[in-house]
């Protein structure tokens, strides 16, 4: 899946990626994790910071674009 992720002081708000610059991707698993956490493209966008970092540190959300990969976490006990 696509992504434009923006964050505000309570959650990351993942919404489906239009015409912004930044695009995010998932895999196959991380968009399974997303929709089991209860993420739904037009009605639910808000993802815990808990889930946001799981998912880069497991490897499954990545961003692409121009002057990517602009984002890195490093694995640790604290991000699984």
């Amino acid at each position: 899946m696509l992504f434009h992720i923006s964050y505000d002081e309570l959650s990351y708000i993942y919404q489906p990626h239009g015409t912004e610059p930044e695009v995010w991707s998932t895999t196959r698993e991380g968009s399974e994790r997303l929709k089991a956490a209860g993420w739904r493209p037009f009605e639910m966008h808000r993802v815990s910071r808990h889930l946001h970092l799981a998912l880069l540190a497991g490897g499954h959300l990545e961003a692409f674009g121009v002057g990517f990969p602009k984002y890195e976490v490093a694995r640790s006990s604290e991000t699984l």
